[in-house]
């Protein structure tokens, strides 16, 4: 791949290996996934020279906890560079950081859906990145940038996308995804840093040269009042329109 300019990062063994699907997949325990890495995947790498990470993942939390299981076995661990999440719950990231916050995690697979491609299901995106984001989980990975017209997968699975372009009549189209996933971008950068905070709403805190960023979303129909307040600083108010996505720009 070097030698196409192309340099891969980093390698996670099984997309989902909890599940048998009409896309190709691989019902895969840890035990054997551990195996196949120590004494397979490894020493080819070591033999060939590959500096390549190998990633333990992508998991779910459907059932099973095959995450928490290798992060809690030190060989296990000790295997991999990290460990890839998708469609996890906040409490299985909590605990798996808690209790072993050495394990590096990242965020593999965003939600789906089904191509509809509509409004209610962007506004669902700050709620879905904050879950990851605010437990530790340093990326979000949406997951189609671009469809076609039909606004099907490789496996004729209707999803969401960024961007869809006809092929026929070359029409690109940006979806509400895209404009919430633009936006967001724009602050969650390269380092920037989450910081602590405790809101009854969905709502990701960072910190980036001198500013605080806050990103929050009102669902209502009419504006929403808010207050932000950092330490025992006096509170500043500020007004979120109805159905929207906002940033509070504080400077510290």
């Amino acid at each position: 791949m070097p030698k196409k300019g192309i340099e891969v990062d980093r390698l996670i063994i099984q997309n989902e290996n909890d599940a048998n699907t009409k896309y190709p997949s691989n019902d895969m325990s840890v035990a054997q996934m551990n195996k196949l890495v120590k004494s397979y995947l490894r020493p080819q790498f070591k033999k060939d020279n590959i500096d390549t990470e190998i990633w333990a993942g992508t998991f779910r939390s459907y059932g099973r906890l095959d995450a928490l299981e290798i992060a809690a076995n030190e060989d296990y661990r000790n295997l991999y560079d990290g460990i890839g999440i998708q469609y996890t719950s906040g409490i299985y990231i909590q605990q798996t950081k808690d209790l072993y916050p050495e394990v590096n995690l990242m965020h593999t697979e965003g939600n789906c859906d089904d191509g509809k491609n509509n409004w209610g299901q962007a506004s669902k995106r700050l709620g879905e990145i904050a879950n990851y984001i605010n437990r530790g989980v340093p990326n979000y990975c949406y997951w189609n940038m671009i469809l076609n017209e039909t606004t099907e997968s490789g496996w004729d699975w209707k999803q969401n996308s960024l961007i869809n372009i006809d092929r026929n009549t070359k029409q690109v189209t940006y979806n509400p995804d895209y404009a919430v996933i633009g936006f967001m971008s724009q602050y969650l950068v390269p380092g920037a840093k989450r910081i602590g905070n405790f809101s009854r709403a969905d709502l990701i805190s960072i910190k980036h040269e001198g500013k605080v960023y806050v990103l929050i979303q009102n669902t209502k129909d009419e504006a929403q009042a808010y207050e932000c307040q950092i330490e025992n600083e006096a509170g500043v108010k500020v007004e979120i329109p109805s159905n929207s996505l906002a940033v509070i720009v504080l400077d510290i």
